[in-house]
């Protein structure tokens, strides 16, 4: 996250305790068949300044948008972003970001 400038911030006791409960099976099958819907529902509302993972789990939410080659659509997706801790390395995934500031804020 540091490469965007992006600090994150502690969870409180009840976003720790829904974090907890995401990570179990029972918890990762209900979120991944509900938090989708809900999250577009909000996001629009919101104007993308809001989202489920965010509230609930104290997690940052980036939107990715990308316009198709063929088509030349624009979709966006949001990922959610896990903080890997105080480690200055980049995953590889984020070298073309790093590189080629292309993307959108």
């Amino acid at each position: 996250m540091q490469a965007f400038d992006y600090q994150v911030g502690k969870p409180n006791a009840a976003q720790v305790a829904m974090q907890r409960i995401a990570a179990t099976r029972a918890g990762a099958w209900f979120f991944a068949r509900t938090l989708d819907h809900i999250d577009r529902v909000l996001l629009r509302l919101s104007h993308g300044q809001v989202s489920v993972p965010e509230v609930v789990a104290g997690l940052p939410v980036l939107t990715v948008t990308t316009t198709g080659a063929r088509t030349g659509q624009r979709r966006s997706a949001p990922l959610v972003g896990v903080p890997a801790g105080d480690d200055p390395r980049h995953p590889l995934m984020t070298l073309s970001t790093l590189h080629n500031r292309v993307g959108e804020g």
